[in-house]
C-alpha cells in the first residue's frame, strides 16, 4: 500500500513538474463546457462551441493565463540552466588537483592497467 502511494506520488510530481495539470485542467474545462452546451443545443453545436475558442469558460481563461505565465518565467531562466553540459574540457591544472598534489596525491599513470613485467614462459604445470 505504501509503494502504490509512492509511485502515485512520483507520478503526479513528474506530472505537474512538466506541466501536465494544465493539461488536466483544460481537459476538465472542456469536459464541463460540452455538458454546459450539450443541454443547450445539439451534440454537434455543444461540439462546436466548446472547442471553436470563442466561447472560453472562466476555467479556460485561468488555464491560459496559468500556463502563459509559466512559460514566462521558463523563458527568463539562465542560458546556465537552459543547457545541459554532459562534459567539460579538461585543463592543465586546477586548484583541486594543485591541493592534492599538496597533499601528496599523484595522478595515475597511463600505465597503471598495463602489467610491465610479463612472464617470458608460462607458468609450469604440475607433474
Amino acid at each position: 500500500m505504501l509503494i502504490r502511494c509512492a509511485h502515485l506520488l512520483l507520478v503526479l510530481t513528474l506530472l505537474v513538474s512538466v506541466g501536465g495539470h494544465w493539461a488536466l485542467l483544460q481537459t476538465a474545462a472542456w469536459a464541463g463546457m460540452f455538458v454546459s452546451h450539450a443541454q443547450q443545443g445539439s451534440l454537434v453545436e455543444a461540439l462546436s462551441k466548446t472547442f471553436d475558442g470563442e466561447h472560453p469558460c472562466a476555467l479556460c481563461k485561468v488555464v491560459k493565463r496559468g500556463h502563459g505565465e509559466q512559460k514566462n518565467q521558463n523563458s527568463e531562466a539562465p542560458e546556465k540552466l537552459k543547457k545541459m553540459v554532459l562534459y567539460t574540457e579538461p585543463t592543465e591544472t586546477s586548484q583541486f588537483s594543485d591541493r592534492l598534489l599538496d597533499l601528496g596525491f599523484h595522478a595515475p599513470s597511463p600505465d597503471i592497467g598495463r602489467q610491465k613485467d610479463m612472464p617470458l614462459l608460462p607458468p609450469p604445470r604440475g607433474v
